[in-house]
């Protein structure tokens, strides 16, 4: 059988289980360049050969693993956040395009920051959000990765030592809320896309989102646990005029916004993701 013959019969399969002609494409090229460990450049030259049954039964496993509904990012072990590749494990939540609203709604608030100041991203995982600020405001100081499970703290670590900022990019394991309350040092700027998708809606949710950690997507309640931790204990583990960036679900702006009101935080704006839904929420620390 040949490469393009491979590639051909597995878009016809991932038709099945993806949204659209075009996703089930571009993953069957997605895991026939993992599988055959190679550029997308040096695809299109070998595109004719002839593929070995060795190479053939590891491509047709992984096709057969997508076609279980196990995300293709944990079986290629990568995804692409903010155009930068990092590392996945099955245990640990994969990175959304959503969340890039974040980056945009700290790299805004950090203008109003000084050199050198102190960022934590709460709940990091594999680090894409931490990291990425980390590479991307030069004027900020360490970056805490902060995260209680161990596969999410090796993922971390992993990628930072991918990128080169072991030094600058820290990792916790940790309760977020224990560490950044007793850590001594106040944090200036704190990014965390927290679990906020409600008990009653898991079952609803695509099959490839059931395969990620259940922490990472519910509280186990109703979505709201981890607003109500940050808005009630500000004051003991972040600078007066320091800044807060979360995530939120669609439509739930007013409901956490509503948590914050009275609590010392200041709604400052809110940041739309790249369909046009408000995702991320900056508040800042005024007592």
């Amino acid at each position: 059988m040949k490469i393009y013959e491979l590639l051909n019969f597995a878009r016809r399969k991932l038709v099945k289980v993806t949204p659209d002609k075009e996703t089930a494409y571009r993953e069957a090229g997605e895991l026939l360049l993992h599988t055959l460990n190679i550029s997308r450049e040096k695809l299109f030259v070998i595109f004719r050969d002839e593929v070995n049954e060795t190479t053939k039964k590891r491509f047709l496993r992984f096709v057969r693993m997508r076609l279980d509904r196990i995300p293709v990012q944990y079986i290629t072990g990568l995804e692409t956040f903010h155009g930068r590749v990092f590392a996945v494990s099955k245990n640990v939540f994969i990175p959304r395009p959503d969340s890039e609203a974040l980056i945009d709604a700290a790299k805004s608030a950090s203008k109003k920051l000084k050199k050198g100041f102190l960022t934590a991203d709460s709940g990091a995982g594999t680090g894409a959000l931490g990291l990425t600020l980390a590479m991307e405001i030069k004027k900020a100081g360490r970056v805490y990765l902060i995260d209680k499970s161990k596969s999410a703290c090796a993922c971390s670590a992993a990628n930072a030592k991918l990128y080169g900022i072991t030094k600058k990019a820290v990792v916790v394991r940790s309760d977020c809320f224990g560490f950044l309350k007793n850590n001594g040092r106040k944090i200036s700027l704190i990014i965390c896309n927290p679990p906020y998708i409600r008990k009653r809606d898991i079952n609803s949710l695509q099959e490839e989102v059931k395969r990620e950690p259940l922490s990472a997507l519910t509280d186990g309640g109703d979505g709201l646990s981890f607003y109500r931790k940050f808005a009630a204990n500000g004051k003991s583990f972040i600078r007066k005029g320091g800044f807060l960036i979360v995530e939120i679900g669609d439509d739930t702006e007013k409901d956490v916004l509503d948590i914050f009101k009275g609590t010392g935080w200041k709604y400052i704006n809110s940041t739309k993701d790249f369909r046009g839904k408000i995702r991320a929420i900056t508040l800042q620390f005024k007592i």
